[in-house]
């Protein structure tokens, strides 16, 4: 099919925010797709609420903000190195949503060669 019905308007908008999803291989690089996919699934959360999708979009988001927390977090740890406090708060301060802050994140595993270069 090359073009949707309204009816299937929700169908293909998941299916791009998959692909995002799985685009997103290493999350310490890339920023911007991070960015342009928590909108994008914000965007979608709001214009069909009722979608049959609902449960997995939000499990995406869910994700992409822990990896938004955990960059954000590297980051400030490399500020703390270098001495620079208001950096290093400035990125404390990024975590918009508190219930990051209280729970235990565990940082992703990165294979061995990769984890020696990053």
């Amino acid at each position: 099919k090359r073009f949707a019905k309204n009816e299937e308007k929700a169908y293909i908008d998941f299916l791009k925010l998959k692909a995002k999803f799985y685009a997103f291989e290493q999350p310490k690089r890339n920023q911007q797709l991070l960015k342009q996919s928590i909108s994008e699934i914000n965007r979608f959360l709001l214009k069909y609420p009722n979608s049959e999708h609902i449960p997995v979009v939000k499990t995406m988001l869910i994700r992409f903000l822990l990896s938004e927390y955990t960059f954000n977090n590297a980051i400030k740890e490399i500020y703390i190195k270098l001495d620079k406090p208001k950096a290093a708060d400035f990125y404390n301060k990024k975590v918009k949503y508190a219930w990051m802050k209280k729970i235990k994140i565990e940082p992703a595993k990165v294979f061995w060669i990769r984890a020696l270069f990053e």
